[in-house]
């Protein structure tokens, strides 16, 4: 007579325990990718000592704005547009708490060189805005709508495609376990 094998505890308690650990590593390696996809926000005290201006290509008289990050904090920076050489706008503004300050002034005609200069931060690089007389919209299909949410670049397709492998993984586990029951108690 052929001795028939009975499923044990113990072997229970592994098939319990893996599929604990697995459940477990899942979650985890879920987590870990939308962590990896989470976007950090822009903090000026890990910033380098620069300026940059929007619209960077504005139409003639349009007004632009220009962000200073990375500077001393309380700072006093003085600042210039020039345009061939000749100074079109210039003024001073000073550094806040977390080393920014803004400025702006009215776009001219071609291309202008935008200079910030601090006595302890230094001499910013030099940034280029481009005026033209009629500027043309680079992207027609952008809404210009307070109402419409802004594209943060976040997607979650990996992640839905992730979750989705590991539930067929742990489909598999079950229905591979529940065969082998059968099988043992058959």
């Amino acid at each position: 007579m052929a001795a028939v094998a009975t499923p044990q505890i113990g072997d229970m308690m592994k098939v319990r325990s893996f599929s604990t650990m697995v459940a477990a590593v899942m979650a985890l390696l879920m987590m870990t990718v939308g962590a990896a996809s989470a976007q950090e926000g822009d903090d000026a005290d890990d910033l380098d000592f620069g300026v940059s201006c929007v619209p960077e290509d504005p139409a003639v008289g349009d007004e632009v704005t220009c962000t200073v990050v990375g500077a001393v904090p309380g700072e006093t920076l003085d600042w210039s547009v020039s345009a061939d050489g000749e100074v079109v706008a210039s003024g001073q503004v000073t550094a806040g708490d977390d080393g920014t300050a803004s400025f702006s002034f009215t776009a001219v005609l071609g291309v202008v060189l935008v200079n910030v200069a601090g006595s302890e931060s230094g001499d910013a690089p030099a940034t280029e805005v481009a005026a033209a007389e009629d500027a043309v919209d680079p992207d027609p299909l952008t809404v210009d709508d307070d109402d419409a949410l802004p594209d943060t670049g976040s997607n979650t397709n990996t992640l839905l495609l992730g979750g989705l492998l590991f539930l067929l993984i742990g489909a598999g586990a079950v229905l591979g376990v529940r065969r082998k029951r059968e099988s043992v108690d058959a």
